[in-house]
């Protein structure tokens, strides 16, 4: 578990910084805005990070599917990992505080450590995103 945290600590920073840039790509499912860039950098960023086996797959009607599998010959189990990279339409703009595609690292009373706001940043490109990285 050591190696793990270890880990973690020594590319902390660099995740963050990826997961800002998908923050950043619009992906609107709504209102078709962004879906195709946001599947292709999603997939580059499985890629980057080790998860070469993917795939985009078209759907109908709907944003790109992308795949990624990890195969480890020895496992006798499956895990299976989703999330969606499409975000709701961030209308009322005048709520925010900061324009919803630009992510940014603010300490509240909740998050005393600091959190990270955007469209998406908890529904649902961080919660995938941390089961890639």
């Amino acid at each position: 578990m050591n190696e793990v945290i270890t880990f973690i600590r020594a590319h902390q920073q660099e995740a963050v910084e990826d997961l800002q840039t998908l923050l950043r790509q619009p992906s609107i499912s709504a209102q078709n805005i962004g879906l195709k860039p946001c599947a292709r950098m999603l997939r580059d960023q499985m890629v980057k990070d080790g998860i070469t086996d993917t795939q985009i797959l078209a759907t109908e009607g709907g944003p790109e599917v992308v795949i990624g599998k990890l195969t480890n010959p020895d496992a006798t189990k499956t895990l299976l990992c989703y999330g969606h990279y499409d975000v709701q339409p961030p209308d009322p703009l005048d709520l925010w505080n900061k324009p919803p595609f630009e992510p940014y690292i603010e300490k509240t009373e909740i998050h005393p450590d600091g959190a990270i706001f955007a469209r998406g940043s908890a529904d649902d490109k961080g919660q995938f995103f941390m089961h890639i990285k």
